[in-house]
């Protein structure tokens, strides 16, 4: 059944981020109590139910922070969003969760694991050990409050461009191409001239149907420019904290660390995937050519 997101509020919003945390925690206890021998289904198996209630939980309340009307609400989502994740990042910080689910993987039942178990498993310890738990524990200390601050610009950022208001401001003759009725949902500015937003239900539409194109030029670089004065110091200060968060790894930059959880896995292999696509597709244009 569908969530009611008409039925939202701030109580509401606090009361299921609240209640994921006090359930999580029990789940995260369940783990570390296990008594006798460790398996998928009491270790490993607690740790995906808590994904799903985290998951439901940012559905449910921290979305809103996206797109409520009500900018009190928003407010509130966004902290409420901030406090999980929060929490969700600590979790891999903790030591005796990750002791449990290390003791687990020594487990003689874990070679005949299912393919997709095993593959939760070690991306479980690989989360793990990102956390800084083969690290000395200064280390780890400093990894666990760079990843909080980086949790609370990420929040900041999206909520930059959340409240940043600007437009293109255009004449009805400026929309040759647009599809009837999209003026109608435009908000109006003074002379009888038109407000596109930074919106995508605007910009989207305008940026595939106008045929001004120094207007969607015009557009694009409003819409690749929100926030610039806001978000540059916070891009600075987590540019340079992910810069910090390599060197602790040991690793050349923050792509390096960054794309290892990526299908690409290492920044290289984007280089290579393109210089590997530039000959085939260069003889395809010189065939295609002498063709015509």
């Amino acid at each position: 059944m569908p969530f009611d997101y008409t039925s939202s509020t701030k109580d509401s919003i606090n009361a299921v981020v609240d209640k994921t945390i006090t359930d999580g925690d029990q789940l995260i206890q369940e783990i570390i109590n296990v008594a006798g021998d460790r398996s998928f289904s009491n270790t490993m198996r607690p740790l995906e139910a808590l994904s799903v209630l985290a998951s439901h939980a940012y559905g449910q309340g921290p979305f809103l922070g996206n797109v409520s009307t009500d900018p009190e609400l928003r407010d509130v989502a966004r902290e409420a969003e901030e406090r999980l994740t929060k929490w969700q990042v600590d979790l891999a910080f903790r030591e005796d969760l990750y002791r449990s689910v290390k003791e687990y993987s020594d487990n003689a039942e874990v070679v005949a694991l299912a393919p997709e178990q095993r593959r939760f498993l070690d991306h479980t310890l690989r989360d793990f050990r990102r956390a800084g738990h083969e690290l000395p524990d200064d280390a780890r200390s400093e990894l666990k409050q760079h990843q909080a601050r980086l949790v609370e610009l990420s929040i900041a950022f999206q909520r930059n461009l959340a409240e940043y208001e600007d437009y293109l401001i255009v004449t009805s003759a400026d929309l040759n191409g647009l599809p009837e009725g999209y003026s109608d949902r435009l908000a109006t500015g003074e002379n009888n001239t038109l407000k596109i937003s930074m919106d995508y239900p605007d910009v989207v539409p305008f940026m595939e149907s106008s045929t001004r194109r120094d207007l969607r030029e015009e557009l694009t670089f409003k819409f690749n420019t929100q926030a610039v004065n806001e978000n540059r110091p916070v891009l600075e200060e987590a540019v340079k904290i992910r810069e910090r968060v390599a060197e602790i790894f040991g690793v050349p930059s923050w792509a390096h660390h960054g794309m290892e959880v990526k299908m690409a896995r290492r920044p290289e292999a984007g280089l290579e995937f393109y210089e590997g696509l530039i000959p085939p597709l260069s003889s395809c244009l010189l065939y295609t050519s002498d063709a015509a």
